[in-house]
This record gives C-alpha cells, structure tokens and sequence, in this order.
C-alpha cells in the first residue's frame, strides 16, 4: 500500500471511529494520518471535529484553521469552524466565518451556472467523505 492509501485509509478508519463515538480511536487515526501527510486538509479535518465532539473546542478551532489553511475552498470546515465559534460564546467570529461559507456557496454555483453542463466549473461542490456520515454536528 503506498502511502497516500496508508493515510487515506486512516482518515476513514477515524471517521467511523468518529461516527461510532470511539473519539480515542478516531483521534489517534486522524494523528497518524496527519504524521504520514501533514499536508493533507482532510486528516485535520477529521481531528477538528474529533476535537469538537471531545469539547475540546480550542483544539478544533486550531485544527479547523490548519484545514483552511491547506484547502481555502473547504467550506465544510468554515462552517464548523462557526460552530464551534458559536458554542464558545465568540458569535462575532461565528458569524464572519458562516458569512464567508454562504459567500463561497453562491460564488461555486455562479461559477456553476456560468460554465453550464459538462464543464470542470459546473461539477457540483466536492463532499467531504466525513461528512455523508452526518457526523460533526454541533452538540
């Protein structure tokens, strides 16, 4: 197995740990990830709502900055950076960062729209695999 399958297969082993509630699981999956692709947006990702799950929220917020930071675009991760702003009481800082994801919405579908059918442009937002599994809610 090469080692972009070795980290992309930890980051779905942490995600049903996550899913399962195995948070101890899912954390130390998401960290091997991260030692074998410190690059990889997802794998922090994944540990910022493993965090956020654990209320281990100054944690998430940092993971979920390191995510923005490798993939601007993730706006999975801006929208639970809010989130976790909102459950810390910061709701300036919640705002700003649900504002900025509502404002990436619309420019992907203008884009979208612009290009019509059949280009790379109109392909729909990617969905991150975390979550179709629902998980990372706000609790």
């Amino acid at each position: 197995m090469s080692d972009s399958q070795d980290w992309a297969a930890l980051i779905v082993s942490g995600t049903r740990h996550l899913h399962d509630g195995r948070h101890d699981l899912a954390l130390a999956d998401f960290n091997q990830a991260i030692a074998h692709a410190p690059d990889a947006a997802e794998a922090f990702y994944g540990r910022a709502l493993t965090h956020q799950h654990r209320k281990a929220l100054d944690e998430a917020i940092t993971d979920f900055d390191r995510a923005l930071e490798l993939d601007p675009a993730h706006i999975d991760a801006l929208f639970k950076r809010s989130a976790v702003h909102r459950l810390k009481g910061d709701f300036d800082k919640a705002a700003a960062d649900f504002d900025h994801a509502i404002k990436s919405l619309w420019q992907q579908r203008e884009r979208a729209e612009t290009a019509g059918p059949g280009t790379p442009a109109a392909a729909a937002p990617k969905t991150e695999s975390i979550e179709t599994t629902g998980i990372g809610q706000a609790a």
